[in-house]
């Protein structure tokens, strides 16, 4: 019996111990990320000595994040931020810009009584952070977290053509997908797309991702012009019209005026009660 004891007791030690050094690993592993967030491209001695550790136990922990793609090491051997930390980064900001936003896309929801989306670009996808179906019989019927690809939605084409050209054409997909036989399907038409986008600041999507619906999108941007997120009111082609055009950009233009000032009273004053708040 007290041998069995011994070695349960030991067992247990034996996991506390690997426990104890998990923890440290991880809480080293944040520090680093928090550090490189804080002061960009730092070499190994300047972590370590940041963070109090020795080289060696360091140079584990950044190879680790660095198999993972949360930091990586340029050419001159110092470290920065990874793409797989900005993706996590950017994912925050979608949902925080998303919390911020609700009440607008509920009020632009309530004065066209249509389907009202909320998205991001990811990569060459739209990331739907919201939907509200729409007050009428036939409604909205896309799913939060749902994945579409840019060419076949009005709220896809808007976000791209905030972007500069170089980066469109890194996105680009070698193939495009399509979701009905209206749907932009080559770079070309992408491109005139993108172009007309720009000129009217607004972007308009007819059958590109269900054949009997289309919709209208524009930019939520921030103050140093880049988009943030888009905002898509969607109906079924029945019931849009010159008219319906007419009205719902008026009411997506001024919940985007919304959230762009909670945003900017947000940044100003973050410091005195977080995103959002007003004195």
């Amino acid at each position: 019996m007290d041998a069995r004891l011994s070695k349960n007791s030991n067992v247990v030690t034996a996991i506390q111990r690997e426990t104890g050094a998990a923890r440290s690993s991880l809480k080293s592993g944040l520090d680093v990320l928090q550090l490189l967030s804080q002061r960009q491209d730092l070499t190994l001695t300047e972590i370590s000595i940041a963070l109090g550790k020795s080289k060696s136990g360091m140079h584990s922990i950044l190879n680790t994040l660095r198999e993972r793609s949360f930091i990586e090491r340029i050419s001159s051997g110092e470290y920065r931020l990874g793409p797989r930390a900005w993706e996590l980064g950017r994912a925050s900001y979608s949902f925080e810009i998303d919390e911020l936003a609700r009440p607008f896309l509920a009020r632009l929801e309530e004065r066209t009584s249509e389907g009202v989306i909320h998205g991001v670009l990811d990569g060459f996808d739209v990331l739907y952070l919201s939907i509200l179906p729409g007050k009428q019989a036939v409604r909205l019927n896309v799913e939060v977290a749902e994945r579409i690809p840019a060419n076949m939605t009005s709220t896809g084409i808007c976000l791209l053509a905030a972007l500069p050209d170089e980066e469109i054409s890194r996105l680009l997909p070698e193939m495009f997908e399509k979701s009905t036989e209206f749907s932009v399907s080559n770079p070309k038409a992408l491109w005139r797309e993108i172009e007309a986008a720009r000129v009217k600041g607004y972007s308009i999507m007819k059958r590109g991702w269900h054949v009997d619906v289309g919709g209208m999108a524009k930019c939520v941007m921030d103050e140093h012009g880049k988009a943030v997120s888009a905002i898509c009111v969607s109906a079924p082609l029945y019931r849009v019209d010159q008219n319906w055009y007419d009205t719902v950009l008026k009411e997506i233009e001024f919940a985007v005026r919304c959230i762009e000032d909670r945003m900017n009273d947000g940044r100003r004053d973050r410091a005195s009660g977080g995103f959002g708040h007003r004195r």
